[in-house]
């Protein structure tokens, strides 16, 4: 038999059971025993009476073994080989308080959420890695998977980050299937940092396609917002080649150019007539984009890191441009000659 179909039997704990928590835990139910904490009652009748998330997932069928509730405790008591966060970057550091306290055992801790923590610019390993003791590892596990198509058994290709080999092999061995391949990375800054700044440049492309502006248009700002990407995580001690791979390439690809993709929705909106708020409300859930769009301009200035296309962006979000002049600042800047040094 394939290793890959074998069932490894351990048990899973998946904190959020949002469309990614869900499209995980039919992965992770393929090969071993899961239960998911959900906030929302309403979330958690439905996988459990109908076997559908209808508000997040709809027209997925959800495996009958999986076990959705609202209480915390009994996902964490059974004592979890692996605990995934598969909540808002906003709420991680609320829900590993809330987790450290109940967890029963020591366990490989894998963060899901593409993001930067508002007021400490922390990344969200990080994040959660001050609720819990050192011994636990938390390992990112980011990539272009749009939950949709994770949930409809596509072929899907992720990256776990990790120094330690042996939490990644892990990871792989208990996660992966034959339409979910997992990678390792050992440049856990550098998956990070790339997960949540494509979500910026994304906003930016879907400004463009709201503006109706073509291919070239998109173009430009996937390639040249990849050279911001690069120069900030170097920046920050991640190496350059992370940025061509799963984590920065593959999902900056999939999230600027995917119907699924709600930062690209986002942008679309608002170079359409709608304010931020009307357009996350539109869509009723939660865009990464916006928070890591504050969060990264914030520290580009600081450390005068040269990121245009960000801070464009960042114009349009909180200062009122719009984003067809947003546009023409960007082009009229002086002409450069092209490399990662220059924007």
């Amino acid at each position: 038999m394939n290793s890959f179909r074998k069932r490894v039997n351990n048990k899973i704990a998946i904190l959020g059971g949002g469309s990614w928590g869900t499209a995980l835990a039919i992965i992770a139910s393929q090969k071993n025993f899961v239960k998911v904490w959900e906030y929302d009652p309403r979330v958690v009748n439905d996988v459990n009476e109908k076997h559908m998330n209808s508000r997040f997932l709809p027209e997925i069928a959800i495996p009958k073994d999986i076990l959705f509730t609202t209480n915390i405790d009994e996902v964490l008591e059974d004592k979890p080989d692996l605990v995934l966060f598969v909540v808002p970057s906003h709420a991680v550091r609320q829900v590993a308080e809330l987790a450290a306290s109940h967890i029963r055992r020591k366990a490989i801790i894998v963060n899901c959420a593409k993001g930067l923590e508002e007021g400490t610019n922390l990344r969200m390993t990080q994040v959660i890695a001050k609720s819990f003791p050192k011994s636990y590892p938390v390992i990112p596990l980011v990539g272009p998977t749009h939950a949709e198509e994770v949930a409809g058994g596509l072929p899907s290709t992720i990256v776990a980050g990790s120094r330690k080999k042996k939490y990644t092999s892990i990871i792989q061995k208990v996660l992966s299937t034959p339409t979910f391949r997992i990678y390792t990375n050992t440049d856990t800054v550098g998956v990070e940092y790339a997960s949540a700044l494509k979500n910026i440049i994304a906003i930016a492309a879907g400004m463009a396609d709201g503006l109706g502006f073509g291919d070239n248009t998109k173009a430009a700002l996937v390639t040249r917002g990849l050279a911001e990407m690069v120069r900030f995580g170097k920046k920050h001690g991640a190496k350059e080649r992370t940025f061509y791979g799963l984590a920065g390439v593959g999902d900056l690809i999939t999230t600027c150019n995917s119907p699924y993709g709600r930062n690209l929705r986002l942008g679309r909106m608002i170079a359409q007539g709608k304010s931020v708020s009307e357009a996350i409300e539109l869509m009723g859930q939660v865009c990464e984009g916006v928070k890591a769009t504050a969060v990264v301009q914030k520290i580009a200035l600081q450390k005068k890191i040269d990121m245009p296309i960000t801070m464009e962006t960042y114009n349009v979000l909180f200062q009122g441009k719009s984003p067809k002049e947003a546009t023409y600042s960007l082009m009229e800047r002086s002409v450069k000659r092209e490399d990662w040094g220059h924007a």
